[in-house]
């Protein structure tokens, strides 16, 4: 079941965790999957899944760079990776010009697999 859930209904540990009340995510994974021998996502299948499921949740520390949520001038929230994003985000602020950041997600697939 838990087999299932994690990789043909494409949920995530987290919410794996939250459906069964378990308290730690890193255990489920860690532990209760190594002993039942259901192998784990890598970091690249588990972003691109949460983004194709809508699981968008960005992480926002660790980054060599500028980056923030910004409110635009409509009282949307929009996340910048950039003090250029940030610079053109108000001139379209100012101008109240309607924008979207990251709206379209477009999924890598290698042609030679």
């Amino acid at each position: 079941m838990l087999y299932e859930m994690y990789w043909n209904q494409h949920m995530s540990s987290t919410e794996i965790c939250n459906i069964f009340h378990y308290p730690s995510i890193a255990n489920l994974t860690a532990k209760v999957f190594k002993y039942l021998e259901i192998p784990s996502k890598n970091c690249s299948q588990s972003v691109s899944e949460n983004i194709l499921m809508g699981r968008t949740e960005i992480i926002t520390t660790g980054f060599n760079y500028k980056d923030d949520y910004h409110t635009t001038w409509d009282n949307k929230q929009v996340y910048l990776r950039s003090s250029y994003e940030t610079d053109f985000a108000n001139i379209l602020d100012e101008q109240q010009t309607p924008y979207e950041v990251e709206a379209l997600r477009i999924r890598y697939f290698d042609t030679q697999q």
